[in-house]
C-alpha cells in the first residue's frame, strides 16, 4: 500500500509536537495526517473514517491514551496505536503495550524515529492481518475438509443398505436424509421411472408440501426433475432461471441428478433450498455419488427379491412334495389297515371250512377253497410289504375351488352314507373359494375328515360341511352329531399314530388319511387346523387355507 493511501490520526494538544510529527515527519513522505486535540474528538474522528494508524499522547487532559486503547478494543477496532510519553513514564508505556498498543515514542521525538515507528506498526498490522486471513482460510479449509469427510462417510454408510434390501421405501427415506446432509439442502425428493406406465413415481420426499406428501407412491409430474430424466445429465439452476418451471415458486435454488442403470435414466434425485444460492461443484459431485449408490441399492433389492422368491418357491415345493409322499404312505397304511382284518378273517373262515367239510367237499370245491386261501395270503403279503414310487416332477400348484372339492367328495361318499341313512348338509361359500394348492392333497384332506366323520357318526344322523369366507382365508368345517370325549379335544388328536376309529369303523369300509397327516398338509399351506366338541350338537374339525 502506498503512503498516499494511508491516513494517520494524531491526537495531541501540544502544537509543536503536532508540527514535528505531522508537517516535518509524516506529510513530507506522503502520509495523510489528521490532527485532533482530545480523546473525545479523536473517537468521533475514528467513527467517521477509521485511520490506518493512530498516534496518541498518554498525557492528555480528560481521557488518557490508555482509555483510548480500552475504548477501541471494546468496539473491536484493531487499528494500530502508537503512544507518546515522556521519560520517567516507562511504567505507563508498559501498561499501554499490555493493553494493546502497537509501539511507543519517547520525548524528545526525532523525525526519523517517527517514520520508523509508523512503518513498523503498519508492517506488523499488515502481517497480523495476513496471518488472520490465512488462519481464517485454514479454518475454512479445515471445515470444508471435515464437511467432505462427513459427506463421504454418510454416503459410505449407505453401502450398509445393500445388505438390508428388504424395504425399499424405508431405504429411499434414508437416502433422502443423506442427500439433504451432503447437499446442504432444505428439501429433497426421489422419483423412479415405472416402465409399465412410462411415468415417474414419487418414492420419498422430505420437508416438502403436504400436497407432495400425499402423492407418495403415485405418479408425480415434475418438469424440472423430468428434464434431467430425459437428458440423463445433472441440472442445477437458481434464481429467475427456475421461474419457467411449474411448482418452483418457493425454490431459490435446485439441483437434480439422474439415477441410471446401464447408462439409462431410471429415476432422479432432486434437492432445493429457498435462498437463491447455487449449489457448488462439491455438492453436485456428492449428489451424483449418492445417485450411483441408489442405483446399486435398487439393483441389489431386485436381485434379492428374485432370489428370495425363488427360495420360497423351492422351499414350499419341497414341503408340498414331502406332504405328497406322506399322503401316499398314509393312504397305503390306511389301505393295509382296512384290508388286513377282512383278509385275516377270510383265511380263518377258509381254514375252518377245510377242517369242517374236508370229507364232504367235492374236488372242485376243495380246489376253489385252496385257491381262495392262496389269493388271500398273497393279498396279505402285499398289504404288509406295499411300497410306492411316485413321479413328483409333474406336480404343479393350481387354483382349485373349495366349493367344487367339497361337492365332489360328498358325491363320492353318498352311497356309503345312504346305507346308514346319514345325510349331508352343505353350506358353501357364495362365490368361488379359490386357493392355490395341489388338488389331490386338498381333496384327500376333505376326504379324510369326511371319512372320519362317517366312521364316528351314528345311523340316521347328519354330517355338516361348511365353508366360510374371510378377508385373507377360507375356513372349512366338517361336523358330525357324535360328541367325543374330552381326550379328543387335546392337541395330541393331531399327533402321529393317533386315530379316531372305534367299533363304528367296521360299519364303514371307506379309506381316509389320518388327522396327523391332515394337519401336516394344512400347515404346509400356511393354514391352521383345530377340533372341538360343540355341546349338544356334535364334534367338529375345522381348517383354514389362505385365499389365492
Amino acid at each position: 500500500m502506498s503512503s498516499r493511501d494511508i491516513t494517520i490520526l494524531l491526537i495531541e494538544a501540544d502544537p509543536q509536537t503536532c508540527d514535528l510529527i505531522a508537517d516535518q515527519s509524516l506529510r513530507p513522505v506522503g502520509y495523510r495526517v489528521e490532527i485532533t486535540g482530545s480523546i473525545s474528538s479523536g473517537l468521533d474522528e475514528i467513527e467517521k473514517t477509521i485511520p490506518n494508524v493512530i498516534i496518541t499522547s498518554l498525557n492528555l487532559p480528560g481521557l488518557s491514551g490508555k482509555d483510548l486503547i480500552v475504548a477501541l478494543a471494546s468496539r473491536w477496532i484493531t487499528t494500530p496505536i502508537i503512544v507518546m510519553a515522556s521519560k520517567g513514564q516507562e511504567t505507563d508505556v508498559l501498561q499501554a503495550l499490555r493493553l494493546g498498543a502497537a509501539d511507543y515514542l519517547l520525548r524528545p521525538i526525532r523525525e526519523t524515529e517517527v517514520i520508523n515507528v509508523v512503518e513498523n506498526a503498519l508492517q506488523k498490522h499488515h502481517l497480523k492481518n495476513e496471518l488472520e486471513k490465512t488462519t481464517q482460510q485454514l479454518e475454512q479449509l479445515k471445515a470444508d475438509m471435515l464437511k467432505q469427510a462427513r459427506d463421504f462417510w454418510d454416503i459410505f454408510s449407505m453401502s450398509k443398505l445393500l445388505t438390508k434390501a428388504e424395504n425399499m421405501h424405508a431405504m429411499y427415506q434414508q437416502i433422502i436424509e443423506t442427500v439433504i446432509q451432503v447437499g446442504e439442502a432444505e428439501r429433497a425428493w426421489i422419483l423412479t421411472l415405472d416402465p409399465r406406465q412410462c411415468k415417474y413415481i414419487l418414492q420419498a420426499c422430505a420437508n416438502t408440501s403436504e400436497t407432495m406428501h400425499s402423492m407418495l407412491n403415485l405418479p408425480y409430474e415434475d418438469e424440472f426433475s423430468a428434464l434431467a430424466g430425459i437428458s440423463g445429465l445433472p441440472i442445477t439452476l437458481h434464481g429467475e432461471a427456475l421461474n419457467r418451471f411449474n411448482n418452483t415458486d418457493l425454490l431459490g435454488a435446485a439441483m437434480v441428478v439422474p439415477i441410471k442403470h446401464n447408462n439409462l435414466p431410471v429415476g432422479t434425485i432432486t434437492i432445493s433450498r429457498q435462498a437463491a444460492v447455487p449449489f457448488n461443484n462439491h455438492q453436485q459431485a456428492m449428489l451424483e455419488l449418492v445417485a450411483e449408490y441408489t442405483s446399486l441399492i435398487q439393483q441389489t433389492f431386485q436381485r434379492f427379491n428374485l432370489l428370495k422368491h425363488s427360495l420360497v418357491v423351492e422351499q414350499q415345493t419341497c414341503i408340498y412334495q414331502q406332504v405328497e409322499t406322506d399322503l401316499c404312505h398314509d393312504i397305503l397304511s390306511e389301505t393295509s389297515l382296512e384290508m388286513s382284518s377282512p383278509l385275516k378273517m377270510l383265511i380263518e373262515n377258509v381254514d375252518s371250512l377245510f377242517k369242517q367239510d374236508e370229507h364232504k367237499s367235492t374236488r372242485d370245491q376243495a380246489i376253489a377253497l385252496k385257491n381262495i386261501r392262496e389269493e388271500a395270503e398273497m393279498l396279505t403279503e402285499i398289504t404288509d410289504t406295499l411300497a410306492i414310487h411316485s413321479d413328483e416332477s409333474r406336480k404343479r400348484l393350481e387354483n382349485i375351488d373349495l366349493n367344487m372339492v367339497v361337492q365332489q367328495v360328498a358325491s363320492r361318499f353318498q352311497p356309503f352314507t345312504t346305507l346308514d341313512q346319514i345325510s349331508f348338509r352343505m353350506e358353501l361359500a357364495l362365490e368361488t373359494a379359490i386357493v392355490k394348492a395341489y388338488a389331490s392333497q386338498i381333496t384327500r384332506v376333505v376326504e379324510g375328515l369326511v371319512s372320519n366323520a362317517i366312521k364316528c357318526c351314528p345311523p340316521r344322523s347328519e354330517i355338516s360341511i361348511g365353508i366360510e369366507t374371510s378377508v385373507d382365508h377360507y375356513t372349512v368345517s366338517v361336523k358330525n352329531q357324535l360328541e367325543l370325549g374330552d381326550v379328543y379335544l387335546a392337541e395330541d388328536i393331531f399327533a402321529k399314530k393317533n386315530r379316531i376309529i372305534g367299533y363304528t369303523g367296521r360299519r364303514f369300509g371307506g379309506i381316509g388319511i389320518s388327522l396327523p397327516l391332515i394337519k401336516e398338509i394344512i400347515t404346509a399351506y400356511k393354514g391352521q387346523i383345530w377340533a372341538k366338541n360343540e355341546a349338544g350338537s356334535g364334534f367338529v374339525v375345522s381348517f383354514t387355507l389362505p385365499r389365492s
